[in-house]
């Protein structure tokens, strides 16, 4: 009954009075999660949905004892650290804390702490869309309930379950938090859904925490409680000072995934080697998505004949040795939400070297990182080689970067997150006034204007290669239908001649059907049978 008709639009068409009661009657008559999947069936794209003008979605008081963190799985990843960081963090405010995902522990987890309960969404990863929805209202409904869950701190940030989700956490009695994890607008690129679908998300969630003030100005249009924080981070056991840089080290350090463009760094490194042939570089991370595109690292790194002179660690829980044994770290991401990697190498009082992404808290805080043009390979390598030969400058920039990246490490994380909680607590929000921020505003204009550039050039590669492959597909069809009109030709031929030898086989057959009935041959077995019996005869007898 519920998949015969749009319930939501009928819904929808409610005065805004009736709404709350008409909704409350819908889930009586067909359930909550029914409706829930009938809602995303029909509505695939949320934005038109007004389901924040719901009494239950609206944000209002609530205290705070236990907060369930939630993401995909706790393989090993930037979100994932960031997760026991937080379960860390809340722990010492005073919170009680469960761990959610939707994927059972693997082996590759990262270890949680024994005083951290985990638990499994468990959906049914082979129904509809739709079916999944409603499975996971249900599933939301179950761990809120039996858990004592407060407020779920939404780590999947870009999920399209992400509307329906925080519509099921505030049906069922908790507060959102929806925890981004890189830039907003890095979408453009690549899917222009995602910066929408996001959107939508972020107008039910009671506050929206981002990773820079640039994020601020966008998701301002849909959640007045948006707050910029820095990643946490946990002590990295340094006794490195930037006077024992004296090598030709390098390091690399980060997921193997094309955003992080690890391609650009080997291209880089085999022109240091130009330069330094006793450099060595070190790849530190793996994938977390199958090993299709580490083979793609590995096949660039035979190319330039690099293999004895590359590291590839594969996945890591523990990084510090591999900055502590280098002399400086590039990165060469596209583009990053925060980069705790520059934080953790700084601790190592390391230089670094970075595709530039000017939007970053980091980049905009600590000048001596040094920057270049995204994708300049050639730029990057000279900068590496410019450090590595120069001890002096080397031991400079670790020392002052490492003192500039003081103000965004001994941020009081603490401080900041309660001020959010509290908002939670307390039903308030921030005044227009708060998110002001002219610099910003500007600095999102044009972040958005370059991603949308960089994903039109992403699709026009895309349609090249499409191309190129349709190209290639039709020689290769052309060369087969040859190769099949001449093996139709070899086969007629063949097909005649066995049709020649069969007609000569039965023109023999039949010549010697005819000799063998003919009075002649019966003749001549007569006059011969005695010449054949003393044949016989004496043949014996010789034996």
């Amino acid at each position: 009954m519920e998949d015969e008709k749009d319930l939501l639009t009928e819904w929808r068409e409610l005065l805004p009075g009736q709404r709350d009661s008409a909704f409350t009657a819908l889930c009586s008559q067909y359930s909550f999660s029914t409706l829930m999947k009938n809602g995303a069936r029909f509505h695939p794209n949320t934005e038109q949905l007004p389901m924040e003008g719901l009494s239950f979605i609206r944000r209002k008081p609530r205290k705070v004892h236990t907060i369930g963190i939630y993401y995909i799985w706790l393989k090993p990843g930037g979100v994932q650290r960031v997760m026991l960081f937080m379960a860390e963090l809340y722990i010492r405010m005073g919170y009680r804390v469960v761990i959610i995902t939707d994927q059972e522990k693997s082996e590759t987890d990262y270890p949680l702490p024994d005083n951290i309960q985990r638990i499994v969404l468990d959906v049914d990863s082979g129904s509809s869309f739709a079916d999944r929805v409603a499975q996971r209202a249900d599933r939301w409904e179950r761990v809120i309930r039996e858990n004592g869950i407060d407020l779920i701190d939404y780590n999947a940030w870009t999920s399209s379950y992400s509307f329906w989700d925080f519509t099921a956490i505030k049906y069922y009695g908790a507060g959102v938090v929806l925890h981004t994890h890189s830039i907003s607008v890095y979408g453009m690129r690549e899917n222009l859904m995602i910066p929408v679908q996001v959107l939508n998300a972020a107008r039910l969630a009671d506050a929206v925490v981002v990773l820079s003030r640039m994020d601020v100005q966008y998701y301002k249009r849909a959640n007045r409680n948006v707050y910029w924080i820095p990643n946490p981070h946990g002590k990295m056991a340094s006794e490195y000072s930037a006077a024992t840089r004296t090598g030709n080290r390098v390091v690399w350090c980060g997921r193997l995934s094309p955003e992080k463009d690890p391609i650009s760094a080997v291209k880089a490194f085999s022109l240091v080697r130009e330069a330094i042939p006793e450099a060595h570089m070190t790849l530190v991370g793996g994938s977390n998505s199958g090993d299709w595109y580490t083979k793609i690292v590995e096949q660039e790194i035979e190319r330039l004949n690099l293999k004895e002179s590359i590291t590839m660690t594969g996945m890591v829980h523990d990084v510090e040795q591999y900055y502590g044994q280098a002399d400086v770290l590039i990165c060469t991401s596209e583009y990053e939400g925060f980069c705790l990697t520059l934080m953790e190498a700084a601790e190592f009082s390391l230089p670094i070297i970075t595709f530039d992404m000017p939007y970053l808290e980091i980049l905009r805080r600590v000048p001596d990182i040094i920057r270049v043009p995204q994708k300049d390979v050639k730029a990057l390598a000279g900068k590496i080689v410019e450090v590595l030969l120069d001890g002096e400058k080397r031991t400079r920039l670790g020392s002052s970067i490492r003192g500039q990246m003081a103000e965004i490490r001994e941020m009081n994380l603490t401080d900041q997150w309660q001020t959010v909680l509290k908002s939670i607590e307390e039903g308030t929000e921030k005044t227009e006034h708060d998110l002001m921020d002219t610099e910003s505003s500007e600095m999102l204009i044009n972040t958005m204007l370059l991603q949308y550039a960089e994903g039109a050039a992403f699709k026009e590669r895309q349609v090249s290669a499409m191309e190129q492959s349709r190209q290639e597909t039709e020689k290769e069809l052309e060369r087969k239908n040859r190769e099949t009109g001449q093996l139709s030709r070899q086969m007629k031929e063949l097909e005649a001649q066995q049709e020649t030898l069969r007609q000569e086989s039965r023109y023999w057959e039949e010549k010697a059907r005819l000799t063998e009935n003919s009075l002649s041959y019966r003749v001549g077995r007569i006059v011969t049978g005695p010449l054949r019996v003393l044949r016989g005869a004496l043949k014996t007898g010789g034996d």
